[in-house]
């Protein structure tokens, strides 16, 4: 009657014009059976439903839905949210596979780093791994919701006249994986932007005086920064690195002096692979054989953060918690002034983030998340602990939500080379059910490795002890061009007969940035275009 698949949500109208159409062939049946043997007829609510154009009643959804989930089918209602294409086409167990165990991804990175046992697996310690991440925060602009109804001439638009200030700051935070909150960059739209901007708390509350707070789990430090836009650059990310290079230092020395384990590096730092994270200078010091910060960058594919970010999964909840804020501080400034705040400015927004002594009102950064937060955000990405858990990863939004199937791809491939006939590559897996989905997407996977086998074969040098003609090694390479990984390379967009293919730029590369070897991938490429000019 209505389709659960959360790309083609239905509406109440639309259910309720199914049921009508359904009504309408179930009363055509039963005229053509002359109401005999067979049929069910209309009663009357369900005649009036049939011959009326009017949407189902509302509590008709209310005792429909419980009635379907009593029968087994998992149905419920809820509000559709809007969702770019390009997001929901990266909704894939492939892409979860690649995040977590690919060439370059996550698990490898953390052996290679020192992070993960590479035996056990297990993750020695949760400090080392981090994940950081921007989110835009409005100064002052009323939240989307029910608007409450108002008097209006018919035909006209209703406007009331606000003071928001629709100014957008970029706030960059950063998390790791044992619950701790780092220091805070503010991005803003200035020609100027110092620490003297900060307001004073009030007393005995928690202010951004750069200390490592080991009860709360979180170092109190603040770094405004500015740009044209209000937006990352690479000049203000990589100030970041470095302040975060510090501010891990800080927190290692601390915990040394407090008996607890210092904090050995690199450290893997997990991001978006926005256009800031590509600068000369970052990658030559995160990523070449001359690095010289402790940190290694780790990127997720471009449109996952939705399911593979851990800050993405709490971003929603500082909002919340500045929007509180915000109305405590204007509160307080009416009660203080005598006169509502007509215009939040940047000055504002800092003593809503760190507090104000003048209108006693505490900063909201210090309290909108604890540890258990963290943690949890941690494990919606697949990350729990000290173990790397992809079958955690919410995947109600997936194209295929096969996670079993994905675990036993993955434990295939270590133990076995592939099929070594179609024979083979034909049969059912042990363990699943044949002529079950899981079993047929297996085979489909081993055909494919069949088939990869076989083009490999064909591509190979010449052997005449073989017996096998093949393409001379002479011919151009699939990879011409490339950087001699599939995942470097697409398609060209010209002709598709062409060997030739067309690299991926660099910012759509992701992955660990010191295995790919990013910065000697940039300087090749730059060498390449000098050439070329």
């Amino acid at each position: 009657m209505a389709r659960a698949d959360v790309h083609d949500p239905q509406n109440r109208h639309q259910i309720s014009v199914k049921v009508r159409a359904v009504l309408a062939e179930r009363h055509r049946f039963n005229k053509t059976k002359k109401y005999g043997k067979g049929t069910i007829p209309l009663n009357t609510p369900e005649l009036n439903h049939l011959n009326s154009n009017i949407d189902l009643s509302h509590t008709f959804f209310q005792r429909i839905y419980p009635w379907w989930r009593a029968r087994g089918i998992d149905i419920t209602e809820g509000v559709s949210r809007a969702e770019e294409e390009k997001r929901s086409q990266k909704h894939r167990e492939a892409v979860v596979e690649n995040h977590f165990f690919g060439e370059y991804g996550l698990e490898r990175e953390l052996i290679d780093a020192g992070v993960m046992d590479p035996h056990t697996k297990v993750i020695k310690d949760p400090r080392r791994l981090l994940n950081g991440d921007e989110t835009p925060q409005p100064l002052d602009v009323p939240q989307k919701g029910r608007r409450a109804k108002v008097a209006k001439r018919k035909g006209k638009a209703a406007r009331q006249l606000t003071g928001g200030n629709k100014e957008t700051v970029t706030v960059m935070m950063t998390w790791d994986a044992s619950g701790w909150n780092y220091g805070v960059q503010l991005v803003v739209k200035r020609k100027w932007a110092t620490g003297d901007m900060l307001i004073e708390c009030p007393p005995g509350e928690c202010t951004f005086d750069d200390r490592v707070d080991v009860t709360r789990l979180q170092t109190r430090s603040c770094l405004p920064v500015h740009s044209a836009e209000g937006m990352q650059t690479e000049e203000t990310f990589l100030h970041y690195i470095h302040r975060l290079d510090e501010w891990i230092s800080q927190r290692s020395a601390v915990e040394a002096a407090t008996g607890g384990e210092p904090i050995q590096r690199p450290v893997v730092l997990m991001l978006d692979n926005h256009c800031s994270r590509f600068s000369d200078e970052l990658l030559r010091k995160t990523s070449g054989p001359a690095a010289e910060l402790g940190i290694r960058i780790f990127t997720e594919e471009s449109g996952t953060s939705g399911f593979l970010q851990a800050l993405d999964q709490f971003n929603s909840s500082f909002h919340r918690s500045y929007n509180k804020a915000r109305d405590a501080y204007k509160d307080a400034h009416l009660a203080v002034h005598g006169h509502p705040l007509s215009h939040l400015a940047l000055a504002d927004f800092l003593g809503i983030l760190g507090g104000s002594k003048r209108l006693g009102v505490p900063g909201m950064w210090f309290s909108w998340c604890d540890r258990y937060d963290i943690i949890k955000a941690w494990k919606r990405v697949g990350i729990a602990g000290n173990r790397l858990c992809p079958q955690l990863v919410d995947r109600s939004n997936f194209v295929d939500q096969d996670a079993e199937l994905a675990a036993a791809r993955r434990d295939a491939s270590v133990s076995s080379p592939g099929p070594s006939s179609l024979a083979e590559a034909k049969r059912t897996p042990p363990g699943l059910r044949r002529g079950s989905l899981a079993a047929a997407n297996a085979k489909l996977q081993q055909l494919e490795q069949f088939a990869k086998k076989l083009e490999e074969k064909a591509q190979a040098p010449y052997d005449p002890s073989r017996g096998v003609l093949s393409l001379s090694s002479d011919a151009p390479s699939a990879r011409q061009g490339g950087t001699g990984s599939d995942d470097d390379s697409d398609a060209a967009d010209g002709d598709s007969a062409s060997p030739v293919r067309a690299r991926r730029r660099l910012v759509q590369l992701s992955g660990s940035f010191t295995l790919r070897d990013m910065w000697g991938e940039k300087q090749k490429r730059q060498q390449e275009a000098a050439k070329v000019e």
